[in-house]
């Protein structure tokens, strides 16, 4: 199993990423914010959260979460106690965790679409603008991002999907060489309410196994070991045009190993 971190300072008020930090001078402690998956272990006989932290983390209430569900959580930990004696051997670290959201409560599941061409000038119907885009984690090629939303209502009814046009001729970056995957979330409003109050962001998961899978097998097949793939998000939306904005390159290995 592969988890990639992935790190981005983005102006998102809501939704915040806290990299682990050290809770005293000389501690082994540690604690802060991170998004992960639940995996049950067959080495180890565990279920385990993958992603949230440098190692799987290992905590009673995490068995009682379906496979697969992404978790925002708040962990502490101390890699000095002897629930964690020899932690690199067994694979995981004992952590005390707090649940701060779930895909069964607070965190929303997005769609995949993935054509042999797509028109990304033209506003669909209902399409509207995004105030921000933060990749938080990405995990079994499931990607976990944070959708700015400050504009809106907090009961208004947003759908969204992640778009790519599967035969595209991915871009060279000049810098490296490797090729540029993209993929372009359209946030399309379903509802509108009248009652007062704003949000400001909404935690978003995006299960991208299907696209990348694709990517990666163009990748290896032209001998090139691996490539980037790119999210772009509207921050402008009319009638007839739309401004995307692009993410940071994230870069990926076309490899099965």
């Amino acid at each position: 199993m592969k988890a990639i971190k992935l790190v981005f300072v983005a102006a998102l008020t809501a939704v915040v990423l806290m990299l682990t930090s050290c809770m005293g001078d000389g501690s082994n402690s540690y604690s802060g914010h991170g998004y992960g998956i639940v995996k049950y272990d067959a080495t180890t006989g565990r279920t385990l959260l993958f992603g949230a932290y440098y190692y799987p983390l290992y905590s009673a209430e995490l068995q009682l979460y379906p496979e697969n569900e992404y978790l925002a959580v708040y962990y502490s930990l101390d890699l000095d106690d002897e629930t964690n004696a020899n932690y690199t051997d067994k694979g995981y670290v004992v952590a005390n965790i707090s649940i701060q959201g779930s895909e069964s409560e607070g965190i929303k599941r997005g769609s995949v679409d993935y054509y042999s061409t797509i028109d990304i000038k033209t506003p669909q119907k209902d399409e509207v603008k995004t105030a921000g885009f933060e990749i938080l984690n990405l995990v079994d090629y499931r990607l976990i991002s944070g959708i700015g939303i400050s504009n809106y209502n907090k009961e208004d009814q947003l759908s969204y999907t992640m778009e790519c046009d599967i035969d595209q001729e991915p871009e060279n970056n000049g810098s490296s060489g490797l090729k540029v995957y993209d993929l372009y979330l359209r946030t399309i409003q379903i509802t509108t309410s009248s009652s007062s109050g704003s949000a400001n962001a909404e935690l978003v998961v995006f299960p991208l196994s299907s696209p990348i899978n694709n990517f990666k097998a163009k990748e290896s097949s032209a001998g090139r070991s691996s490539f980037y793939i790119r999210f772009n998000y509207a921050t402008s939306v009319s009638e007839d045009n739309i401004t995307w904005t692009q993410s940071p390159l994230i870069e990926l290995s076309s490899s099965n190993s």
